[in-house]
This record gives structure tokens, sequence and C-alpha cells, in this order.
């Protein structure tokens, strides 16, 4: 994908926003894929500072999220327009976009306990309800991260044996 609007170098193209260049990374790890951000050389084979500074941007994000990214899979949830999903060994991260709820229920099969819930940015303790085959997620009124918070579920067992569930609607 184009960092920019143009495979090539183009003087004053719209460079994509902070937020959409993580959230599309996001979409595609969540959909279990990988992303190359197309950079496009000036005519003296340097790259755009507009360009050097959205992929700093970027690296910062995963500086402190990249846990949540590098080494993952899809998965359990299949992505939406307001929260991914990845996991390995026995964490589940789920990438919040936004939070248009103070709580968030998802499946959760039966079998398995959570036993630590926290937002990766911060460490913040994440309170989890559970009934006979969802859980609720209470989320605080603003999320740590504008771009996209990363709640982590630590499991009592592995993260990929849990099957991918459909699509989770509000």
């Amino acid at each position: 994908m184009t960092i920019a609007t143009q495979w090539a170098w183009k003087a004053n193209d719209k460079i994509k926003s902070k937020k959409e260049c993580i959230q599309t990374l996001l979409q595609t790890v969540g959909g279990d894929g990988n992303l190359l951000f197309n950079v496009g050389p000036m005519a003296d084979g340097r790259i755009e500072k507009r360009q050097v500074d959205r992929l700093k941007e970027i690296g910062d994000w995963l500086n402190i999220n990249g846990e949540a990214v590098y080494g993952t899979r899809g998965g359990p949830y299949l992505p939406t327009n307001y929260m991914v999903s990845t996991r390995k060994g026995n964490k589940i991260y789920l990438h919040l976009f936004n939070a248009p709820k103070a709580n968030l229920t998802l499946p959760f099969p039966k079998g398995v306990k959570i036993k630590n819930a926290y937002f990766l940015q911060d460490g913040q303790v994440v309170k989890i309800d559970k009934n006979k085959s969802s859980i609720i997620i209470n989320l605080p009124e603003s999320l740590p991260d504008v771009v996209a918070s990363v709640v982590v579920l630590e499991l009592d067992k592995l993260a990929m044996e849990i099957d991918v569930w459909q699509r989770i609607n509000y």
C-alpha cells in the first residue's frame, strides 16, 4: 500500500494520516496478513521528510505496541471497522480503534480462563465480567491511545487453540 496516493513520488502528494496507516496495518495483521508501505524516492533519491516522519510515527507506535503485532496471527475475532484481534502464545490482543460504549461484549468459549486483562500501552487493569458464552470488557471513558488501544487478555491456555469466531457487531 502507498503511504501517499501515488506509487511514485509526487510533490505535494497527500500523505495518509498516522491513524489511517496504523489502522490499515492492524486490519491487515488482524486478517492474518502482512503489509508493506510503499514510499517513493524524490528525483535525487532521498525519501521526502513527510514520508520519513510518518514512518517514524508508525515506528513509535510499534515500539510501544509491537508485542501485539510482531509474530502474531489474526483472530480469534474477525476484523471489524472498530476492532481487530491478534494472538500469540497465551495472549489475545484486542486492538480497539474507538470506544463507542463503556462495555464491549465478545463471545468467549467455555473452559478458557482469563488470568489477566490490561492495556498494553500503560498496564492499566481492565475489568472483565464473564457469563455463559461471552465476556464483558469494561472500558474506561477514554482509551489510552486515540489511534488504537490494545487490550491484552492473558489466558490459561494457548490462544491458537481457540477457533476463529464470526465478525462481532456492537
